[in-house]
């Protein structure tokens, strides 16, 4: 029988570095599981699925626990270490890809309000100069059946166009937006790294000074 995996503080720490380095929610969870194994071969037990479950248990808790801190006024919250940094780190991670999911989804419903209004007006155009002027009633059947046909080709033929020029202009505005966004992403990502091994020296730079502290105390004993 396989043993059970169990998590432990450095297990998970270990799992979030991946995920903040390289964000899973505009990356993947596979290359984040990839990553893990590598740093961590003790992870090589545990399924990408179990990874994503483990995180979001743990981000889950971290949010609640930061509003529950905020809701307390005048209570200290709990102490900062590197897993709560790291929480914290792919919270914020995780809100921004969500805001820019939004925001994109946004910008596809007004792109399709916009295509539907252009091929509504460019077939009422075509149909309007289809009418005929200054013909008599018995007529007007007549002409209509003639140029129904090429007002019918007229219209596919300025739809396609239409969605041509659009397909290509979207093309071209995402590919410029993506390059953007990887350049930005690339250089925040390394400015949270910075700034992530940062604050564990820090902490580990105290936890020195408290062992320190501890032994010099235990000494005068």
């Amino acid at each position: 029988m396989a043993k059970r995996f169990v998590y432990t503080n450095d297990l998970d720490l270990d799992l979030l570095d991946q995920v903040v380095l390289i964000n899973p929610w505009t990356s993947s969870w596979e290359k984040v599981a990839k990553a893990v194994r590598v740093a961590q071969p003790r992870f090589e037990a545990v399924t990408t699925k179990g990874m994503n479950d483990r995180c979001h248990l743990l981000m889950t808790k971290r949010k609640r626990d930061n509003a529950e801190e905020l809701k307390a006024s005048g209570i200290e919250g709990e102490a900062e270490t590197g897993l709560t940094i790291a929480l914290d780190e792919a919270l914020l991670l995780r809100e921004e890809a969500e805001r820019e999911n939004t925001e994109k989804k946004k910008s596809k419903a007004a792109d399709s309000i916009e295509k539907a209004k252009l091929i509504r007006d460019a077939a009422l155009g075509n149909l309007q100069k289809a009418q005929p002027s200054g013909s008599g009633e018995d007529e007007v059947p007549t002409m209509r059946r003639k140029r129904r046909g090429g007002v019918l080709e007229e219209y596919q033929a300025f739809r396609r166009q239409a969605d041509e020029d659009r397909e290509r202009r979207r093309s071209e505005s995402e590919r410029e937006e993506r390059e953007f966004r990887r350049r930005e992403a690339e250089e925040e990502r390394e400015l949270r790294r910075e700034e992530l091994d940062l604050r564990r020296q820090e902490l580990a730079l105290q936890a020195k000074r408290d062992a320190a502290f501890f032994e010099l105390l235990l000494q005068k004993k």
